[in-house]
C-alpha cells in the first residue's frame, strides 16, 4: 500500500508541475492569455494580436490566442483578413496584462451594403464621391453603384467631385445611414448651367385662395422661406411643428412666412409658420 501511495503522489506532483509549466515562461513567472468574443461572424476571419499570432475563426462564440504573455506585457488585437460580405471591428482591443487573463475583447461584425442610385441628363464626364472618397466617373445616363460597400449602421454621403463640362449636376437623397438594405434610391439630375428644373413643388398646410404664397421667397441652402403676403390665420407666434399652420381666418391679409427644408433623402417639408407678434395691427 505505502508503494502504490508513493507512486500516486509522485504521480500528483508530476501532473501539477507539468500542468504549472503551461502557464509559466521559462523563468517560472506567470503566463496569461489574451481572448474575448465574436459575434455577427459569418465566413472567415483572420485576427492578430500584436501583429502576429495568427486566430482563423468561421463562428461566432469566445476565441483565445495562442500565445500567452507575461504579466505587464500590452496587448493589441488588430483585424487581419476580414470576412467576405462583412465589416467586423475590435472594441477593447488594446491594454496590458494585469495579473489575469484578457476575456473582454469583443469583436462585432456586421454586413456590409452598396449605394447607388440613378443619374439624368448626363453629358460628358461626372465624378461622384461617398463619404468624401470611392470616385465614380460616370460618362452616361443610368443606375449606378460605387465601388465601395458600406457596413450597416453607417452613414453615406454622395457628392458631386466634377461636374461635366457645361453642366451642373445636383444629387438628391444623397445621405442617410444604412438600415440592412443596399441603397438604391440616390438621385443624380444634370443639366446645362443656364437650365433650372423643377425639384418639388411647395405649399402650405393652410394655403387659400389669393394668399399669394411664394410673394418673396429668400433661399439658402436646404432651406427655403416663402413670404404669403395676405395669409389671413390670428396667429401671433411661431409654430415649429412640422407641416402645421392655423386655419382660422382671424386677422385677414395680416400675412405669414413659411419655412421649408430639405432632408437629407431628399423631401421638402414644412419646418415652421411665422406671423408677426403684432399681426392684428
Amino acid at each position: 500500500m505505502r508503494i502504490l501511495w508513493y507512486m500516486a503522489l509522485v504521480l500528483t506532483l508530476a501532473c501539477k508541475t507539468y500542468l504549472g509549466q503551461a502557464d509559466k515562461d521559462k523563468s517560472g513567472q506567470p503566463l496569461y492569455t489574451v481572448g474575448g468574443t465574436v459575434t455577427g461572424l459569418s465566413g472567415t476571419l483572420v485576427l492578430q494580436n500584436n501583429g502576429g499570432d495568427d486566430l482563423i475563426l468561421t463562428a461566432d462564440g469566445n476565441f483565445t490566442f495562442a500565445t500567452a504573455l507575461p504579466n505587464g506585457a500590452t496587448y493589441h488585437v488588430t483585424i487581419f483578413t476580414q470576412p467576405t460580405g462583412k465589416f467586423c471591428e475590435v472594441a477593447n482591443e488594446s491594454g496590458q496584462i494585469s495579473g489575469s487573463n484578457v476575456t473582454n475583447v469583443l469583436v462585432i461584425c456586421v454586413n456590409l451594403y452598396t449605394v447607388g442610385g440613378t443619374v439624368f441628363g448626363l453629358s460628358g464626364t461626372l465624378v461622384l464621391q461617398n463619404n468624401g472618397g470611392d470616385n465614380l466617373t460616370l460618362t452616361a445616363d443610368g443606375s449606378f453603384t460605387f465601388a465601395t460597400p458600406v457596413p450597416d449602421g453607417r452613414v453615406y454621403n454622395v457628392t458631386v467631385l466634377t461636374n461635366p463640362t457645361g453642366r451642373v449636376c445636383m444629387v438628391d437623397r444623397n445621405a442617410g445611414t444604412i438600415a440592412g438594405a443596399n441603397v438604391t434610391n440616390v438621385t443624380v439630375q444634370c443639366a446645362t448651367d443656364t437650365t433650372w428644373y423643377q425639384d418639388a413643388y411647395l405649399k402650405t398646410s393652410n394655403i387659400e385662395p389669393d394668399d399669394f404664397l411664394g410673394y418673396s421667397v429668400a433661399i439658402s441652402g436646404n432651406t427655403i422661406a416663402a413670404g404669403i403676403l395676405y395669409e389671413d390665420s390670428g396667429q401671433t407666434t411661431i409654430t415649429n411643428d412640422n407641416n402645421v399652420a392655423p386655419t382660422d381666418s382671424g386677422k385677414p391679409q395680416s400675412g405669414a412666412v413659411a419655412i421649408f427644408k430639405r432632408d437629407s433623402m431628399g423631401n421638402w417639408y414644412q419646418d415652421a409658420f411665422l406671423k408677426a407678434s403684432n399681426a392684428d395691427e
